[in-house]
């Protein structure tokens, strides 16, 4: 039985600091909170969140979010990624066929010409899919799509309202075609059921073919407290034999519910063997943020990336390092002014940025050559990284 409560969301989560360098963005905010999916696995039950009620029944409908993303986003200084979702709730939910939010919220983005993302495991999102081609159109679209098996019946145990595995590839599929970018969250892949060799070498085979973007594995996590009791309980239910694995490398019951380290590096290695065999990368490709965010934020965004990129190629990066450390210290710095100076906008700054390295002094500043003739053809050709050949196009 669901149960509904509407009320009004207070804020959209706006940050004048750092942008996320994960799923890449500036500003948040989900339309709803809790979940009918009732994802077994999902972290959204554990009591850090504080959802009221029941997870999975007790659904809050923030009904007046696009009213208050109209007003927020006319406030803002900064051009920036709008991300939608969160970790206890689905955008596309079943409820959002009711109460069709999303449309009006697509409608405020158009109107305002912010990029934004989606994340959801539902293909209600096709519903609305010529909105997100006429934003992607303007300034930008991803869609995150929660994929973990291929396997109907393993899909139906630990995730019985979402849509099913097949229906969310041709969520992929026509996002795809209509020229949106897609990125696959393979995560919580569960032991021994979903992160096992053959299921995860599928998955990646099948979402190489369709032409995804990206795909961002991970493990499962057991926070101690019910998410981790709900989640075991079932797992006796449906997989009794592998209780006891569970138990073992979940035994160390850490706040953040991750394994064991031997296990997480066991995974970590496994899945990185597999992703790499469908050459499939693990980041938001740079074509997916470039020019969807001030170029002082797709500057430390690009950065942060090349370091993990090219340390997975065994790549000494001590250079890329410090270069990162000179160029986060200054725009640190610069953002503490720019809070301070209500009547700058990120324009202000992006024009400081030029101007450094049109004059010399943002060479000066991070004191790496080769980084900064790299960094000249992003910011002034506007060339992007392709993260697969690591060279500029």
């Amino acid at each position: 039985m669901i149960r509904v409560r509407e009320t009004d969301l207070k804020s959209i989560k706006r940050s004048t600091g750092f942008p996320d360098t994960y799923f890449v963005s500036k500003y948040g905010f989900s339309p709803y909170k809790g979940c009918q999916h009732g994802c077994v696995y999902c972290d959204g039950r554990a009591e850090r969140y504080y959802v009221e009620g029941v997870f999975d029944q007790d659904i809050e409908v923030r009904v007046n979010t696009p009213f208050l993303l109209d007003t927020e986003l006319g406030k803002v200084r900064e051009q920036g990624i709008v991300g939608i979702g969160s970790g206890v709730s689905d955008a596309y939910q079943p409820l959002e066929a009711e109460y069709k939010i999303m449309p009006k919220l697509i409608d405020v983005l158009i109107k305002k010409r912010m990029p934004a993302y989606v994340m959801t495991k539902s293909a209600l999102a096709l519903r609305d899919l010529e909105k997100w081609k006429v934003l992607n159109d303007k300034c930008g679209v991803t869609l995150y799509v929660s994929l973990t098996t291929l396997t109907d019946s393993i899909a139906q145990v630990f995730e019985p309202r979402a849509s099913l595995p097949r229906e969310r590839l041709n969520l992929i599929q026509q996002f795809k075609q209509a020229g949106i970018g897609v990125v696959v969250l393979a995560m919580p892949l569960l032991p021994e059921i979903t992160d096992t060799d053959e299921n995860v070498g599928a998955l990646f085979h099948i979402l190489k073919e369709n032409g995804v973007d990206a795909v961002m594995p991970g493990g499962l996590t057991l926070r101690p407290g019910q998410q981790k009791d709900f989640f075991m309980d079932a797992l006796r239910k449906r997989y009794p034999e592998l209780c006891s694995l569970y138990e073992k490398i979940y035994r160390e019951e850490r706040a953040s519910g991750v394994p064991t380290r031997q296990y997480q590096h066991q995974g970590r290695v496994r899945l990185e063997k597999l992703r790499k065999q469908e050459g499939l990368i693990d980041y938001l490709p740079h074509s997916l943020y470039a020019d969807r965010l001030q170029l002082y934020d797709e500057i430390y965004v690009l950065l942060t990336h090349m370091m993990g990129l090219y340390q997975n190629r065994g790549v000494n990066t001590s250079a890329l390092k410090a270069a990162y450390k000179n160029y986060s210290r200054w725009l640190e710095l610069e953002k503490k002014q720019f809070s301070k100076q209500r009547t700058l906008t990120g324009d202000d700054l992006d024009s400081k940025l030029l101007f450094m390295l049109q004059s010399g002094t943002f060479s000066q500043l991070i004191n790496n050559d080769k980084l900064h003739a790299f960094l000249s053809d992003v910011i002034l050709e506007r060339k992007v990284l392709n993260y697969h050949t690591l060279k500029l196009e």
